[in-house]
């Protein structure tokens, strides 16, 4: 081989490598990735179907007749492409349409990431896939991460790697069908468009949005098995997104698995100290916890808004006011730097690691989330035993607190976050997206040292919400129940132009529409406070890890009370309007954060 020819070998061979390490770097996934995006590596491909950006000023509120008859119309089964039966059951969000303006604004699919310019779809281990760094979220959806280093949400792009599903629910002439995996025109754009247009003073009431949004997907044969025309069309929804791990999955569940841990050894003296921290009206914290207390509330309140029971408090406590005067413990108080030796400190955690829970069940910590684990551990061992006394109920106060600032900011606006029934409800069930697991663990922004001093100095918020997908604020609220009561009688008078036209005027007639949604709004507000209490399945422990909470010992449980009590009673007093129970304090903040990041750590691999 002359000079020459081994010059150009050896410059092949480091090309080559180059190329290489860029394509092994291009799905690498960094620990911040891993901890605030997800771990679950999914495969996508590109497919048949259109990509669409969104401006929000290309659409408007349809108020016409018309659209009013196609929104009315989502109440009923709808026709599949060569189907004889309307079996056919999708989102029937109950609100005016919005419909394109006509005007394009110029906005473009080129302003998007190479990448994601045309349709992807995830897809399974056997089929073609391209070269991606992307992780599940859910069931249906991803986030990807592209060149820029930014990370996208791609909200119903296949169900699990099974692609677009048509499922079948019942039997016989009961039977009806629904598509899995996906999103819908309508609901895309509704997502589109509440995420743009409340960015901005969202974000000036201190509550950011997780997502931008950016367009979506419009699949095509053989991904669209009931046809391409009209609502049936699979969509997925685009966005840019700061983060997916779940406030309830991750956060509360995390913390609730590593709280013995973290409290370290319990005296008589400490247990009555804390028990001294709840009203005196309070059922014993040992026994019953804040989730029985707001359920119980909530229990009694559905009787009352159905006509079926008092308007009383409570089943079992029916004169107890759930609030932090009458019922809830404030830890917030007891951690103030004023306050004698913190009751609820947490202590280092740098003897063993703990076992990781999923929906299986208890394993041990793999080796890249044991990394994360004994950096966080050792930041959090080097935080001052004073923050570390105060740092557990100032946690749990704010992440209260940014829920129901959230809440209130989000009704101070007339905008329901997605509380409703429809068809694909049973007797009794509503669909309502103000629940834990709709707030997402941001990843701070702060990127250099400038920024990095700058974040520490004025912290972020912890939190950020998404899902609109279901929102609809009051101008534009259709009463769905009124046109059901009337369309039934329809039916069985015989069908009618003037039975029709009264149905469709009795869904939009105003005066009751405003009452039934605040009615909504008010469902909504419970609704959140009983998933924050840890009373439904959004609030993360996986059932095959509620033995373990439950089996912890009495400091455990009673302080689990007392945090829990905590946060939602800061929950309480910002959507009241009142000053947060614990202010926002920087070194709080950053220690606040390092728990959060174990909590995750121990459901990290839990699928939300």
């Amino acid at each position: 081989m002359t000079i020459n020819e081994a010059a150009t070998a050896g410059l092949f061979g480091c090309v080559t490598a180059v190329l290489v390490y860029r394509a092994r770097r291009r799905l690498w996934l960094s620990d911040d990735d891993m901890v605030y995006f997800g771990s679950h590596r999914v495969r996508l491909a590109r497919v048949g179907g259109a990509a669409e950006a969104f401006d929000p000023a290309d659409w408007r509120v349809d108020m016409s007749a018309e659209a009013l008859a196609t929104t009315l119309g989502r109440a009923e089964p709808q026709l599949a492409a060569g189907a004889t039966k309307a079996d056919v059951v999708i989102p029937a969000i109950p609100a005016r349409e919005l419909a394109p303006t006509g005007r394009k604004s110029g906005a473009s699919v080129e302003a998007w990431p190479e990448a994601l310019r045309l349709p992807l779809l995830k897809v399974g281990p056997d089929a073609a896939a391209l070269k991606m760094a992307a992780v599940e979220s859910g069931m249906r959806s991803c986030l990807v991460r592209c060149d820029d280093g930014q990370w996208y949400r791609l909200k119903g792009c296949g169900n699990g790697d099974q692609g677009v599903v048509v499922r079948t629910t019942g039997e016989g002439a009961s039977a009806w069908r629904e598509l899995r995996g996906v999103a819908f025109l309508h609901t895309a754009v509704r997502e589109l468009h509440w995420t743009s247009t409340l960015a901005a003073p969202m974000a000036a009431a201190g509550v950011p949005s997780a997502n931008v949004a950016l367009g979506w997907y419009s699949y095509a044969a053989p991904h669209a098995p009931l046809g391409e025309a009209g609502d049936l069309r699979p969509t997925c929804i685009v966005e840019a997104t700061r983060g997916d791990r779940r406030l309830g999955t991750h956060v509360l569940a995390g913390l609730a698995l590593l709280l013995p841990g973290l409290l370290g050894p319990s005296t008589e003296r400490r247990l009555e100290q804390i028990r001294a921290l709840f009203p005196s009206a309070r059922p014993d914290p040992a026994s019953v916890s804040t989730a029985m207390l707001v359920s119980d509330f909530l229990l009694a309140r559905e009787l009352f808004w159905a006509g079926a029971g008092p308007d009383a408090l409570g089943l079992e406590w029916p004169e107890l006011r759930r609030d932090a005067e009458h019922c809830f413990a404030n830890t917030a108080r007891a951690a103030e730097p004023s306050s004698a030796r913190p009751l609820l400190g947490v202590q280092p955690l740098q003897r063993g690691r703990p076992r990781q829970w999923t929906a299986d069940g208890a394993q041990p910590m793999g080796a890249a989330w044991r990394r994360v684990w004994d950096a966080a551990a050792a930041e959090l061992a080097a935080c001052p035993s004073g923050v570390r006394g105060r740092v557990l109920p100032y946690l749990y106060a704010r992440l209260g607190h940014e829920c129901g600032a959230m809440l209130r900011a989000l009704h101070a606006r007339g905008v329901s976050w997605g509380t409703y029934q429809d068809g694909m409800c049973f007797n009794g069930q509503w669909h309502c997206n103000a629940h834990s697991n709709n707030f997402v663990v941001l990843r701070p922004e702060a990127a250099g040292a400038e920024a990095v001093a700058r974040d520490e100095a004025e912290p972020g918020a912890l939190l950020g919400f998404l899902d609109l997908d279901m929102a609809f604020d009051g101008d534009t609220f259709v009463r769905l129940a009124a046109f059901d009561e009337k369309a039934a009688a329809a039916r069985q008078d015989g069908a009618t132009a003037a039975t029709a036209a009264a149905a469709a005027a009795a869904a939009a007639e105003p005066s009751p529409a405003a009452h039934a949604h605040a009615e909504l709004l008010h469902r909504e507000y419970v609704n959140l406070m009983e998933v924050l209490a840890g009373s439904d399945a959004t609030s993360g422990v996986p059932q095959v890890a509620i033995a373990a909470v439950e089996a912890q010992p009495p400091l455990a449980r009673v302080a689990a009370a007392a945090l829990t009590d905590t946060l939602v009673a800061a929950y309480q007093a910002a959507y009241g309007g009142e000053p947060p129970l614990a202010p926002v304090d920087a070194e709080l903040h950053r220690c606040a954060r390092l728990l959060m990041r174990l909590a995750i750590v121990v459901m990290g691999d839990c699928r939300a």
